[in-house]
């Protein structure tokens, strides 16, 4: 009865071993094949595709100027400032401080074609 205790502990210590070696082994640091070829191609060109449910629409890689008429709030989370969006987003009580500057392109339904442009 001893012995197959033993056995027992043995081989689970052994599965125990493997499944952490399994685990380390993989390879989670290594960027796979599209990301290189995405990585390479966006360094390479100015501007980039998107897939959309509306078609490819390109963009530049590095924008100058964006105009948004929603998500403004994000952007300017990630540190990156519109030059336009609509009044809706620029009367928000909790970030007056950081739209100083972003010119009204009108509101969310009746947004001004000819202020984006501009």
């Amino acid at each position: 009865m001893i012995l197959t205790k033993k056995m027992w502990m043995v081989t689970m210590l052994f599965l125990s071993v493997i499944v952490f070696l399994s685990a380390c082994g993989g390879r989670g640091n290594q960027p796979d094949e599209k990301q290189n070829q995405a990585s390479g191609e966006s360094k390479s060109a100015a501007t980039k595709t998107v897939k959309t449910i509306h078609g490819d629409i390109k963009i530049p890689v590095h924008p100058q100027r964006i105009v948004v008429d929603m998500y403004q709030n994000d952007l300017l989370a990630l540190g990156i400032k519109p030059v336009g969006s609509v009044k809706y987003y620029l009367d928000n009580p909790f970030s007056k401080d950081l739209v100083q500057g972003i010119e009204s392109i009108g509101d969310r339904g009746s947004v001004s074609i000819e202020k984006v442009l501009a």
